[in-house]
């Protein structure tokens, strides 16, 4: 099937929403090798986070990982509530941005992943990278939600600057675990 014919499928499917038809076809879109390559970044076509089991994407994730698009593979094993796998490709990457690590943090927030979200803490700290205080911001909420009020205490501690979610998420965390004199 031609790069068009394929978007064209891709760009139906996805408009109409015909999930059991598009469950089918997905995992074999991303198999053709002219889509994934051959198409400039711009018109690349929008694959959902989630597809309907990790076997059907997992062709598609091998593909964007040799293509070195590391950062589109980790959003949909995070979307696939993949974590451990989206971690461990962070080792990967030459320079993780802003974005990735701050995906990464809300991914370990909403499911409450502390062991994946203290392990990009560290690869945070090995590769070099200065969190700034959006990332710092995100760090602190992630371990306050995950009940770590210790570690969310140390990234406080630690940040050069601090902002007013600095202070709001640190409060919030005390609050919650009823530690009034802390908050």
């Amino acid at each position: 099937m031609g790069t068009r014919r394929s978007l064209q499928l891709h760009s139906y499917l996805e408009y109409f929403s015909i999930f059991n038809l598009q469950r089918r076809l997905l995992s074999s879109l991303p198999t053709s090798s002219t889509l994934v390559k051959n198409i400039p970044h711009g018109q690349k076509p929008i694959l959902p986070k989630t597809f309907p089991k990790p076997t059907n994407s997992d062709s598609f994730i091998n593909q964007l990982c040799r293509d070195r698009r590391f950062k589109e593979a980790i959003d949909i094993l995070c979307g696939q509530k993949r974590l451990k796998e989206a971690v461990q490709l962070l080792d990967r990457i030459d320079r993780p941005s802003a974005s990735l690590y701050s995906s990464l943090l809300q991914s370990c927030l909403q499911l409450r992943a502390l062991d994946e979200g203290r392990r990009v803490h560290a690869h945070i700290k090995a590769s070099n990278f200065v969190p700034g205080v959006f990332i710092s911001n995100r760090l602190m909420d992630m371990y306050a939600k995950c009940g770590s009020l210790m570690d969310a205490q140390k990234v406080f501690d630690e940040m050069p600057q601090r902002d007013l979610c600095s202070w709001n998420t640190m409060i919030k965390g005390y609050a919650k675990v009823g530690k009034v004199e802390g908050a």
